[in-house]
């Protein structure tokens, strides 16, 4: 055994010794396809999918990779801040899960104010049947130093407990502009419409508020229209879809302008991980919505977590105009792939006017 082993040791010694003196062609950093502003006072958004794929053991470097990604670029892209549309983990039972994406998130803590959204992988045993979340063990409320400042209410989930399941944020503009990103649970009730509204239309109501919340919207492929079955359980006793959201809530809040979900996927399409639609509320002013679910690109729901795609939303300074693109640092980093890191399809690139 040992005559057998020692020539291959030494070819293994020369091949690896040949690879340190000629190793392969890499992109320069001036090669590597990354997002830039199209003005240096632009500020962005950034959307994060459903990570729940990305808790698997096998798709953790691809998790570390865009979070490491989005923090290395907070100042360049002049973020302010990280948007997750939930199902932050696939069991809400698997503390391996959560301890996966509380380190995702470390990444941030400390440099942005990002806000968590749950969705029903993020309850009971990991698919919406109970109210129960453990979100509050992994992210309490004081988790993060740059919530200081920017956290400005936390309302009670459907426990009666205080959490980041239901929360507000607030924002300025680089002109002043005052912006609510408010964060509701899955499937949230009219008791928790009732807690956003009063947000809203009361001590908010001179700010342009975004709603959070994980299930709203269907995809591209679906014909973007808005959920309006009940097929959990909680939803079945009183936690609404989409359509009753935009029904009881949205439409009739004049200052809520924008609405980011998750929720739908579909393996290896991008028309049926994405969506967007645009309705005027009952005051005249269009409404902006946004799915932005990747988990199932990458071989389905059981391959690569969703191949590293972000979405970023460009504003301008006077909040007028908005460029929504769509970027992988998976794709980006490696030569053979970084053709690919920009999606450039119509429904991942485009721009809007904000009236």
């Amino acid at each position: 055994m040992k005559k057998i082993l020692a020539p291959f040791c030494v070819l293994w010694t020369l091949f690896f010794l040949f690879t340190l003196a000629f190793p392969a062609e890499r992109l320069s950093a001036a090669e590597v396809p990354n997002p830039k502003l199209e003005s240096p006072e632009n500020w962005t958004i950034v959307v994060v999918p459903d990570p729940q794929q990305y808790t698997n053991p096998r798709n953790h470097e691809r998790y570390w990779q865009m979070f490491g990604w989005i923090a290395d670029n907070l100042e360049p892209l002049n973020v302010k801040t990280v948007l997750c549309v939930g199902d932050i983990v696939n069991s809400n039972a698997k503390p391996a899960q959560w301890k996966a994406s509380s380190k995702a998130f470390s990444f941030l803590d400390g440099k942005t104010p990002y806000v968590l959204c749950t969705g029903n992988h993020d309850y009971g045993s990991g698919g919406g049947n109970t109210r129960e979340s453990n979100l509050d063990q992994y992210f309490p409320v004081d988790r993060n130093p740059k919530w200081d400042g920017v956290l400005v209410e936390v309302g009670e989930n459907l426990m009666g407990k205080k959490t980041l399941e239901n929360a507000a944020y607030q924002f300025q503009g680089p002109q002043g502009q005052k912006l609510l990103v408010i964060s509701l649970q899955f499937a949230p009730n009219e008791k928790l419409l009732d807690w956003a509204r009063s947000l809203a239309a009361g001590k908010y109501a001179d700010h342009f508020v975004i709603l959070l919340t994980h299930n709203y919207m269907n995809s591209h492929k679906r014909g973007d229209k808005r959920g309006s079955s009940h097929p959990y359980p909680v939803m079945k006793v009183d936690g609404l879809s989409g359509e009753e959201i935009w029904q009881k809530f949205v439409r009739s809040t004049p200052n809520v302008r924008m609405v980011i979900s998750g929720h739908i996927s579909a393996a290896d399409d991008f028309n049926g991980c994405v969506g967007w639609r645009v309705d005027k509320n009952d005051a005249g002013k269009p409404v902006y919505q946004m799915l932005f679910d990747t988990q199932a690109l990458g071989g389905g729901f059981g391959g690569n977590g969703g191949d590293g795609w972000l979405r970023m939303l460009e504003f301008t300074p006077d909040m007028k105009r908005v460029k929504a693109y769509t970027y992988s640092p998976y794709f980006a980093q490696n030569p053979e792939t970084a053709e690919k890191a920009f999606e450039t399809s119509a429904i991942n690139a485009f721009e809007f006017e904000i009236e």
